[in-house]
């Protein structure tokens, strides 16, 4: 209501009386009293009181509501766990980082340049949220209505409502600038896209970061209620506000029923349009600069929430920081170029996982490698690596960005490393991106090249899309292959292999040629298999290995690990009640496969460390060709004398350049353990691959592998 209509109502329509009104709403509370005090009546003080009520919008309050339209369909419900919501309940953090943060780059103003994020947690008085209690008051509606259904929820409407209690609103609050703000209305425009729709996109450009509509749901995860205020000053200078709750339906206090969706704006009838006028938009949601800010309603954030945002800020934007492209302000800290990495090693110091960051920063800061090429339809592709240095635990993965942002982590696609490293791929090119972006799903981390039929980037097609993927990982290991051959050493015996691995396995506590040694401080025994099978994995066929030298005796049956039958005789199994690929079967038929290849594995132990508790060995396999993800299962013998006898020593972990390997027990009919099978392992035609193996034993064991599967 404009000053001069109040002035007017109250008697006073002279322009002094008005300015001096003006004049006392503008000021400070000080002024304010001053002038009061000095130059009002009192008739003059009683409209200087609804004056500031205006400005402070709480006299007004009429003017924003909580309302829900009725039901569509009278005859269906919609549950207040929103499927939308839930979607990105897996990783709160990670969601509401990744996906309004790419939301907030594809409005920057100018594109592909700066922007600025700010993220806050405060607490809002209840009363300077114009009839909160109304939303409340529904909210205690819709629980009654869905108890009144199940018992099932029960506690979500406990934990909606105790977000929410006591006199203020916890408020989690994520606002950009340098961005264009919300634009348009309720009818049409990004506002609408973004406040009233679900499931549509609205962005300009093709390559948008966000292009499914969905994303911006994550920051509703984060609310207890699923409620968020948008609040934007555009680039026109426009002001957008509007709240939405994405909850279910309910019946109000006259039993009709309502819609899931709860709006709280300008109730105009049976709809709720935005407010467009800031003096009406509550002080606490108003914005200064332009851009858009989002507040989380009843947030439900702990005491590491701000060092969690961090992590995920790094975790999959630490390109844009390195580019100087984006800072973030993170309950006052602020993250940019200058500090991103050294934050990053005290927050991922005892990371041990595949996701952290560090070792991908470093291979593209830290250049070793550094390739581009050419990629059919979507332009040049970059290609960083580096390798681990000594005591460096690097994940053997390939980060794979799209305009900054991290899609996903490819495994290297071939083995054979002597040491592991770290990768890095981007796309320089505009219209490649925008090819790659229609092949990632809502959650953007992977590219199915099916999406693109249902989006038309460039004309490209299904089948292009998977030459592109293609092409993309022929690429990586193209360049992998250059990076292996520079440490292929063709070895003509093993035992040029030891003398070449002499510094790393250590002198060891025994010797020999070949043979196996049983003595109390045997150190290694050495073995050759010969594995026949299917060069392309399609046989159902069992795999033969020749065992010249093992005396173990593993039943009478087909031995561990090998055929499909359900009856395995005296067969070894896998541990925890599993069957080591399903024990042995007479029952199985072979297949006639063509293209079958001979390769003969040999392996080697040697005791590296002892301990009072322990012992780690080095297992030292070799190829006469590249091999493959193949298992091994591997025993000991010496201590007992007897066939098939329990092992006495426990096996801790198994390495490989620092890297976990996966292993799990094998068991006799007696539920005893004589084995372990190591999993996924890997070896290079003339390259040594190195495993430590820690055994939990009092006194050295002399170990042989007894199976490679």
């Amino acid at each position: 209501m404009p000053i001069e209509t109040v002035s007017k109502m109250l008697g006073h329509n002279n322009i002094k009386t008005t300015q001096i009104y003006t004049q006392v709403i503008n000021s400070k509370i000080s002024s304010d009293m001053l002038l009061l005090s000095q130059k009002l009546s009192i008739k003059n003080i009683f409209f200087c009181i609804i004056a500031y009520l205006l400005k402070k919008n709480l006299f007004n309050m009429s003017q924003l509501e909580f309302y829900s339209h009725k039901a569509n369909d009278v005859t269906s419900d919609n549950g207040p766990r929103t499927a939308a919501v839930l979607t990105f309940s897996g990783n709160t953090n990670d969601s509401f980082v990744k996906e309004l943060t790419q939301n907030s780059l594809d409005a920057r103003v100018v594109r592909g340049e700066n922007l600025k994020i700010k993220v806050s947690y405060r607490e809002v008085p209840k009363l300077e949220i114009p009839n909160f209690t109304q939303f409340e008051n529904i909210l205690s509606q819709m629980e009654s209505y869905w108890n009144a259904k199940s018992d099932q929820y029960k506690r979500f409407f406990e934990t909606s409502k105790g977000s929410i209690k006591g006199s203020k609103v916890k408020i989690l609050v994520f606002e950009d600038s340098l961005t264009k703000g919300l634009r348009g209305d309720d009818m049409k425009g990004t506002f609408k896209n973004c406040v009233n729709d679900e499931n549509v996109s609205g962005k300009e450009h093709s390559d948008s970061l966000g292009n499914h509509g969905i994303g911006k749901n994550s920051v509703f995860g984060y609310s207890g209620v699923h409620t968020v205020f948008y609040s934007s000053l555009n680039i026109d200078g426009e002001y957008k506000f509007k709240g939405v709750s994405k909850l279910g339906n309910y019946k109000d206090q006259d039993g009709v029923k309502r819609s899931e969706r709860i709006y709280y704006g300008a109730v105009e009838g049976e709809s709720v349009r935005l407010l467009d006028d800031q003096m009406k938009i509550p002080e606490c949601f108003r914005r200064e600069e332009v851009g858009l800010s989002q507040f989380v309603i009843g947030a439900e954030v702990n005491d590491d929430w701000a060092e969690n945002v961090k992590k995920a800020f790094i975790s999959n934007y630490w390109f844009l920081f390195e580019s100087e492209k984006l800072e973030v302000d993170i309950d006052g800290v602020i993250l940019n170029k200058s500090n991103y990495e050294s934050e990053a090693k005290v927050m991922f110091a005892d990371d041990k996982s595949r996701n952290n960051p560090l070792p991908f920063i470093k291979s593209y800061r830290e250049v070793q490698i550094h390739v581009s090429e050419k990629i059919f339809k979507i332009g040049t592709v970059n290609f960083f690596a580096r390798e681990a240095l000594e005591g460096e635990s690097f994940p053997n993965r390939v980060a794979f960005l799209r305009d900054g942002m991290k899609i996903k982590l490819d495994t290297l696609g071939l083995s054979g490393l002597p040491v592991n490293i770290a990768g890095v791929m981007y796309c320089d090119d505009e219209v490649g991106n925008s090819i790659l972006g229609a092949m990632e799903p809502h959650a953007h981390d992977k590219f199915l090249p099916d999406l693109v039929a249902k989006k038309q980037v460039a004309n490209v097609t299904v089948a292009d899309a998977q030459k592109i993927l293609k092409d993309l990982d022929k690429f990586k290991r193209k360049v992998l292959m250059e990076l292996r051959e520079k440490y292929t050493e063709e070895a003509e015996s093993i035992d040029i292999v030891d003398d070449l691995f002499s510094s790393i396995l250590g002198s060891g506590k025994g010797s020999g040629a070949g043979k196996t040694i049983r003595s109390e401080q045997e150190t290694f025994n050495r073995k050759t298999y010969e594995v026949d099978y299917d060069g392309k994995f399609a046989s159902n066929s069992r795999n033969s290995v020749v065992d010249n030298s093992t005396d173990v005796d593993l039943g009478e049956e087909d031995g561990p690990g090998v055929g499909t039958g359900k009856t395995g005789g005296k067969g070894v199994r896998g541990g925890d009640g599993e069957k080591v690929d399903e024990g042995g079967g007479s029952t199985t038929s072979k297949k006639k496969v063509k293209g079958k290849i001979n390769k003969n594995v040999s392996s080697r132990f040697f005791i590296s460390e002892s301990s009072a508790e322990s012992n780690t060995y080095k297992l030292v396999l070799r190829a006469n060709e590249d091999f493959d993800l193949f298992n091994v299962v591997f025993s000991q013998h010496g201590d007992s004398g007897r066939k098939d006898s329990e092992m006495s020593s426990v096996l801790k972990s198994v390495k490989a350049g620092g890297v976990e390997v996966d292993f799990n027990k094998v068991k006799n009919n007696s539920d005893q353990t004589i084995g372990y099978k190591l999993k996924g392992l890997s070896v290079v035609k003339g390259v040594p691959s190195v495993y430590e193996v820690e055994m939990e034993e009092n006194s050295t064991s002399a170990l042989q592998i007894i199976e490679v599967i």
